[in-house]
């Protein structure tokens, strides 16, 4: 990658999306952040991320994407290859904030947040890599949650579901994608961080009648209770910043050189564990069907507590209170 890339952060406003677009405008690229500015809490992040760039001199730029219609991601990635020739890196994030007895979700609305986290990236991978291939360069960085392989809470089925079918698109596309000479880097974010966790504004299930047929056999606490516990677990280790400082990381490491799988998790729900293993299984059945060489470039074993240097987590952290 060049010392000044183009990247695009989708669900800038969600979650550490913020911080990952100050981190990496920090570093001196030029950072895209999409939000939906028809959505009041997007729009008010988008001044801020104005504010922040203004005051600190940095070059981020607002690109108003909508990851449920197709037709608004191709219209905001067309607007950025016009108006900056490429797209170097893709941030693939977001939080999909479910909180409930899985049951109690309707169909509906599971369908739609489906359509926004998981059709959504769909929607924006194949508008960006494209370019991408034509190029023969690019990094896709996939933010994901632990809870896609990790120890997980009651409550969050939809969306432990929606982040390990993250995962797994993420895992396939690596492989797809290295004869095009795009690298793939996953970025596997603690469950219970502040910034990372579903129960901050969850979004609750609208079926209320399914919804308190459990309250009436859990109790009206329990969500609060498996909150509340969360918060315990998490609040005494949490390093802010450290999700945003580990994307930096990744794209100021060489190409070729850059881990496939960094895990940043100081509640240690057990996904490096996991995740050891079935990468290890993954690529033993890749060179199994004779497909070995598609793995060059996917899976390179770092520890989370590895290439985070200070300077970066500083920077990161001093900017989270600002954005």
């Amino acid at each position: 990658m060049p010392a000044a890339c183009i990247i695009l952060v989708t669900h800038a406003a969600e979650g550490v999306g913020p911080i990952t677009v100050t981190a990496l405008a920090h570093g001196g690229h030029t950072v895209y952040a999409a939000l939906n500015c028809r959505r009041w809490r997007d729009r008010a992040q988008a001044q801020r991320l104005r504010d922040s760039a203004i005051e600190h001199g940095l070059d981020i730029r607002i690109v108003d994407m909508k990851p449920e219609s197709s037709d608004s991601v191709s219209k905001a990635v067309g607007e950025i290859v016009h108006t900056s020739g490429q797209i170097d890196i893709l941030v693939q994030g977001g939080v999909p904030s479910m909180v409930g007895p899985t049951e109690a979700f309707a169909p509906e609305q599971a369908s739609k947040t489906l359509g926004r986290y998981l059709v959504g990236a769909q929607r924006t991978l194949r508008a960006v890599l494209p370019h991408m291939r034509e190029a023969h360069a690019g990094l896709i960085i996939w933010v994901l949650g632990t809870a896609a392989g990790g120890g997980t809470a009651p409550y969050l089925g939809w969306y432990c579901a929606i982040q390990s079918g993250l995962e797994a698109l993420a895992v396939q596309y690596a492989r797809d994608l290295v004869p095009f000479g795009i690298e793939s880097a996953l970025v596997m974010s603690g469950m219970f961080g502040t910034l990372s966790s579903p129960f901050q504004r969850p979004e609750l299930p609208a079926d209320q009648t399914t919804s308190a047929a459990y309250s009436r056999r859990l109790g009206l606490q329990f969500q609060q209770r498996i909150q509340n516990a969360a918060d315990e677990l998490s609040c005494a280790e949490e390093i802010p910043g450290a999700t945003a400082g580990a994307v930096a990381m990744i794209v100021e490491t060489p190409a070729g050189q850059r881990p496939f799988r960094t895990i940043v998790d100081p509640v240690k729900d057990g996904a490096d564990v996991v995740f050891l293993v079935l990468d290890r299984v993954r690529a033993e059945m890749m060179r199994r069907l004779g497909c070995g060489d598609l793995l060059d470039v996917c899976y390179r074993e770092r520890r989370s507590d590895e290439g985070v240097t200070p300077e970066t987590l500083r920077n990161a952290e001093a900017n989270d209170d600002g954005v």
